[in-house]
């Protein structure tokens, strides 16, 4: 049974993000099951997770982000708690928990969970004319003590802005997106930006928000260079690209801490580009290069 548990800061560990398999709703008016399931043991934070919904097809809509639109009709912890409340045809707004929330409204529990643990969260698209919404699910996670993974130091003073090189991928197309260190540093896996820039139809065309892909791109791993992964669960994972959404977000979901590298050193995320077009996407982050920079003048 899963156990509600008080969230802890521990600045020597960092938190992973734990993610379901993708969620497809085929059908107008439909309604489906995102079940994440903990592939090892510790806490996963309810309030800071991230819901997506994504119009996978175009339609006559102003955005393919409807995270804001869609519902929750549940959301069950280990088949046996409900924490959406209420009698009749329950139907709470999913945007509480989009990427772009200013704030936690809903605080629900952190969790303890064993491995093989569920939580279910059902979602319902009431639009007539909108379907192949892909849905997505994430929250942060800390192992338990014994599998708890390290997090360096944070260096003092100004950063600089790892960037990795650009993926440019067509629709329903794999992503492979790398950053390599130019030299010895810390890099901040809290701070991770991520964008997604479509092609857009014509040079003329409205773009409105269609053209920002960032909704329709699905996380499978992020890889670190010890090999150790920042994404876990079971399945084939899905976590929404706009977890770390660039300029978009307020704040960070979870405490991801920081890694050490050596020039060389490669982190690389992959993913698939589940919107109706092509998509350019990169990311960025927080790097505290080892060497001393001066920022004062000119050399």
């Amino acid at each position: 049974m899963a156990t509600p548990v008080p969230q802890l800061s521990s600045p020597a560990f960092r938190d992973l993000v734990m993610a379901a398999p993708i969620m497809n709703i085929a059908s107008a008016e439909g309604s489906g099951t995102i079940t994440l399931t903990a592939s090892e043991s510790g806490t996963l934070y309810l309030a800071d997770a991230v819901i997506s919904a994504n119009l996978s097809t175009a339609a006559s809509a102003a955005s393919p982000d409807v995270t804001n639109q869609v519902a929750i009709t549940s959301a069950v912890i280990n088949g046996a708690i409900e924490l959406v409340r209420g009698r009749g045809n329950n139907v709470a707004p999913a945007g509480a928990f989009s990427f772009g929330r200013g704030t936690n409204q809903i605080p629900w529990p952190a969790i303890l969970l064993k491995s093989g643990n569920t939580v279910a969260i059902s979602l319902t698209s009431e639009a007539l004319n909108a379907a192949n919404l892909d849905c997505m699910f994430a929250a942060p996670f800390s192992p338990i003590r014994g599998n708890a993974r390290a997090s360096a130091p944070t260096p003092g003073g100004p950063a600089t802005y790892a960037a990795s090189v650009v993926a440019e991928v067509d629709t329903d197309a794999d992503l492979s997106c790398a950053w390599t260190a130019d030299e010895a540093g810390t890099l901040s896996l809290g701070s991770i930006q991520t964008r997604a820039y479509n092609d857009l139809a014509s040079a003329g065309a409205a773009a409105g928000d269609w053209a920002n892909g960032l909704s329709g791109v699905q996380i499978k791993t992020i890889t670190l260079p010890s090999g150790d992964a920042v994404l876990i669960g079971a399945g084939t994972l899905a976590m929404p690209a706009t977890y770390f959404a660039a300029g978009q977000r307020s704040y960070s979901f979870g405490k991801l801490g920081n890694v050490r590298v050596a020039a060389g050193d490669v982190i690389t995320m992959t993913g698939v580009n589940l919107g109706s077009t092509t998509t350019n996407f990169s990311w960025g982050a927080r790097f505290w290069p080892d060497a001393s920079v001066g920022y004062s003048g000119c050399p």
